[in-house]
C-alpha cells in the first residue's frame, strides 16, 4: 500500500509541474519536466484521495492551466485530444 501510495503522489506531482509552461520553471525543475502543455492527462492511474477511503483504481486525471480539471473513472472521464 505504501508504494501504490508513492507512485501516485510522485505522479500527480510530477503532472502538477508539467501542467506548468517550462518557461516559468527553473533551470534545475524543468530537467524533470517531461510535457510542457497546458493540458495533460493521466490515465488508468490509482487515486488516493487522503480521506481514508479506499484507493480508486484505473482514474484517469486531466489537468488544466495547472489545476485538476476533471478526476473520475478511466471509462468515462474525456481525455483531450493533442
Amino acid at each position: 500500500m505504501r508504494i501504490a501510495l508513492l507512485v501516485a503522489s510522485i505522479t500527480i506531482l510530477s503532472a502538477g509541474l508539467a501542467a506548468q509552461p517550462a518557461s516559468s520553471l527553473s533551470a534545475t525543475v524543468r530537467e524533470f519536466v517531461l510535457v510542457d502543455a497546458p493540458g495533460v492527462a493521466l490515465t488508468h492511474v490509482q487515486v488516493v484521495d487522503g480521506t481514508g477511503a479506499p484507493a480508486a483504481s484505473d482514474q484517469t486525471i486531466v489537468l488544466r492551466a495547472g489545476r485538476i480539471a476533471a478526476v473520475g473513472p478511466s471509462d468515462t472521464v474525456a481525455v483531450p485530444g493533442g
